[in-house]
């Protein structure tokens, strides 16, 4: 029998499909580096490094300040230094009567939500007292987000009968701490603030590590203020003294307090008439209205004494953010919240101002 010199076409195909397929498994599992130092190898062997965290010494930014929960699952028991976020983000803002109906409103209570949590720490105005249980369902609100974790402060009902509201701050447990038992409501025998100040006392959280020892850990009072416009110059005339009675509270001894609120004055009027010369406010020539016509919120910092502060603040037009209409944002507030940044850690100094 005379033997074939015909190749069979079906053994060179299962041969081309053999090295095609040897070479993608090569490219899977292997990568080439350069050309004139030719070397291979495997692409698990590769280092996982993480991206360089962005510098958190900016101005107001629109990111979630809660820790990573993936990272925090993979700590060990030793618990190791996890630093926070170095700046913590202050605010205040005035609601304009928030009630049932505003929280009923969806697009109102989304947006409020969404902008609550771009804050540290809020101090709220104008919250009705109507509604006993208004702030813990907005609180359960915030918290439907992963990794969401904030607390309350409520004060007592505050204001003429006809018009009650409940001063509140609205604060992210995983960046600081509120020591309840130095939480009060400052005394006005004399009845000269239509709304009584809430003040609370908080330390901020240096690392993300639960239990762990906060080293370092600024401490601070923080004082709600609001003033009423029917008889606003004698009660703006008032915050200075407001101020140095907070600081002055001798059960504690902390000189840290940041005075936050609706002021219903602006900062000229503040500057020339209210007042010291080492009192800085992180709003300054803005207007903190939906309708960019008036400022009337404000946050002030006695800079001989707080010396984390960063030196940036002012409103947040949470209108522009969020594309809403005049009407729209009427629906929230016709008021735009305000902020400071500070240190998380004591005793920091920036700028000119002198150690504590």
């Amino acid at each position: 029998m005379e033997e074939s010199n015909q190749r069979n076409p079906f053994g060179f195909l299962l041969v081309l499909v053999a090295v095609i397929g040897g070479g993608l498994f090569f490219l899977s599992r292997y990568e080439i580096i350069g050309l004139s130092d030719l070397s291979v190898k495997r692409k698990d062997q590769e280092a996982t490094g993480t991206a360089e965290s962005q510098d958190s010494l900016i101005s107001f930014q629109f990111t979630d300040s809660a820790p990573n929960a993936t990272l925090i699952g993979q700590i060990k028991s030793e618990k190791p230094t996890v630093l926070a976020p170095q700046v913590l983000r202050v605010g205040s803002w005035a609601l304009c009567g928030y009630g049932a109906s505003k929280f009923d409103n969806r697009t109102a209570r989304e947006t409020l939500v969404k902008m609550i949590r771009q804050f540290d720490i809020l101090a709220l105005q104008q919250v009705s007292a109507k509604e006993t249980d208004l702030i813990p369902r907005l609180l359960d609100e915030i918290n439907r987000h992963a990794g969401a974790k904030f607390e309350y402060v409520l004060g007592t009902p505050t204001g003429p009968a006809d018009r009650l509201e409940v001063p509140t701050i609205i604060f992210n447990t995983h960046r600081c701490v509120v020591d309840r038992s130095a939480t009060y409501m400052v005394a006005d025998p004399q009845n000269i603030m239509q709304y009584d100040t809430l003040v609370a006392y908080f330390q901020t959280k240096t690392s993300t590590v639960p239990g762990s020892i906060e080293d370092n850990a600024w401490t601070f009072f923080l004082a709600n203020v609001r003033v009423d416009m029917s008889d606003a110059q004698r009660e703006v005339a008032t915050l200075q003294q407001l101020m140095d009675n907070v600081r002055n509270v001798p059960s504690v001894g902390e000189d840290d307090v940041v005075l936050a609120g609706l002021l219903q004055a602006d900062n000229s009027y503040l500057t020339a008439n209210v007042f010291n010369d080492q009192i800085d406010l992180a709003v300054m020539n803005a207007k903190t209205d939906v309708f960019d016509k008036y400022q009337t919120a404000n946050i002030a910092i006695d800079k001989r004494f707080t010396t984390e502060y960063l030196g940036r603040g002012g409103p947040v037009d949470f209108r522009g953010i969020n594309k809403l209409t005049v009407a729209q944002a009427e629906m929230i507030s016709s008021q735009l919240p305000v902020y400071a940044e500070f240190s998380i850690e004591e005793g920091t100094i920036f700028g000119d101002t002198a150690a504590k």
